[in-house]
């Protein structure tokens, strides 16, 4: 359910579909680019079984970056402009923004192949 900070997304990768959300609070100006393009698209950049990102050309720097994340979280990339979807709880070399958590289970995450689409929708 979508509040004033949180907005409901549905992320698209092949045949599969997972939930997620998105916060304001926690990087309001990524999240409202996010929610003004409504639908975003890209690759999937696979790295081992830690992570999966997709470059979608957001423009934004970082806001209250970090290193540590835990499965299921949703992250950006400044440096790519990408979203980041974490598979394991880990500490990643570059600093990202922590911007929302999938509200489903993230081994929906296991079996994606490098090249697959990438589509982020916000739910209203």
């Amino acid at each position: 359910m979508s509040s004033i900070s949180k907005t409901d997304i549905q992320i698209t990768i092949g045949d599969r579909v997972i939930e997620g959300e998105i916060s304001k609070h926690l990087a309001p100006m990524i999240v409202n680019q996010i929610i003004e393009k409504k639908r975003l698209s890209g690759p999937i950049v696979k790295i081992k079984d830690l992570l999966i990102y997709s470059p979608l050309g957001i423009v934004a720097g970082m806001h209250k970056p970090k290193k540590s994340f835990n499965k299921g979280d949703i992250g950006f990339l400044a440096s790519s402009g990408a979203i980041v979807l974490f598979k394991k709880d880990q500490i990643v070399t570059n600093k990202m923004t922590h911007i929302g958590n999938l509200t489903e289970v993230a081994e929906k995450l296991e079996n994606i192949k490098p090249g697959e689409i990438f589509i982020l929708e916000v739910l209203r």
